[in-house]
C-alpha cells in the first residue's frame, strides 16, 4: 500500500533494493499497490505508487496482479499502463510460463 504517511514511493524504493539485493529469479506482486483511504495523509496515482518497481531485476521478470485496493475504492485502477511500461507483466484472467 503505497501512501502516506508511512509508505511513500521513496520507501518502495529501499524495498525494491533489498529484493533485488537477493538476485531473486522470479518476483510476484501480490497486489494493492495503490492505496486509496480516506486515512492516509498523501494518496499516489498509480504511476508515482508504481514508478520504483521499474528498477525490480529478476532472472525470469516480474508478475504482478491487483489487489482489491487498486480497485476496490474507486472502482477502477490507473495501474495497468504504468506496470507494463515498468516492465512488469500483469496477470488479469491469464497465466504465464517462465523458466
Amino acid at each position: 500500500h503505497v501512501a502516506g504517511p508511512d509508505t511513500p514511493p521513496s520507501r518502495l524504493a529501499r524495498i525494491v533494493a533489498q529484493v533485488n539485493a537477493l538476485r531473486p529469479d522470479l518476483v510476484l506482486i501480490a497486489g494493492d499497490i495503490e492505496q486509496d483511504r480516506r486515512l492516509s495523509t498523501q494518496v499516489y496515482a498509480g504511476e508515482a505508487a508504481s514508478a520504483p518497481l521499474k528498477a525490480l531485476r529478476a532472472r525470469y521478470g516480474v508478475l504482478a496482479v491487483l489487489g482489491n485496493h487498486d480497485y476496490g475504492w474507486r472502482n477502477r485502477t490507473d495501474l495497468p499502463g504504468p506496470l507494463a511500461e515498468n516492465g512488469i507483466t500483469l496477470l488479469r484472467n491469464t497465466a504465464v510460463r517462465r523458466g
